[in-house]
């Protein structure tokens, strides 16, 4: 099973903050970073789950638009940039097909984090916006490791592409 964690691109810097929308540099960034993307890497994704936020759905519909995926978008309760990212951990843990969370900083840094070590501290990684990141879960959730053992397969930032 894979994770994909992409946070979201440039927005305007105005208020209020749950409607800023992607900037024309924004838009252009998340175009290159389709272009980045292997053919098929989003085959076995079954939604696409994105924060209400004006930006993060603006990013996730141009992912959706530029790679031609067929998959639903869904918006989802706790990934805004303050929600509690551990209200994920389970549904990850079990999850058995892939899923794209489309989301902000400091949650997917911290998401990240408690996944590869279980830790609640973050830190590891840091998103940039448009970064792209791919986990791999190479175990199941035991007794020792609640939420399964996770890896990173990859990261996109934007100034690789």
């Amino acid at each position: 099973m894979r994770l994909y964690l992409l946070r979201h691109a440039e927005a305007e810097d105005t208020t209020p903050d749950d409607t800023r929308e992607l900037t024309p540099k924004g838009e252009k960034t998340v175009r290159k970073l389709c272009q980045a993307i292997k053919p098929g890497e989003f085959d076995a994704v079954e939604t696409i789950c994105h924060s209400p936020l004006t930006r993060a759905v603006q990013t996730a519909r141009l992912l959706k638009e530029h790679l031609g995926l067929p998959q639903p978008l869904q918006e989802r309760a706790g990934l805004r940039p303050g929600d509690n990212p551990f209200v994920w951990l389970r549904e990850l843990a079990e999850a058995n097909a892939d899923i794209l969370l489309v989301g902000h900083n400091p949650h997917l840094s911290i998401l990240a984090d408690g996944l590869m070590r279980q830790s609640r501290e973050g830190g590891l990684i840091t998103f940039k916006k448009t970064g792209l990141l791919c986990l791999r879960r190479i175990c199941p959730p035991s007794s020792s490791l609640p939420f399964g053992e996770w890896t990173l397969e990859w990261f996109i930032i934007p100034r690789l592409f």
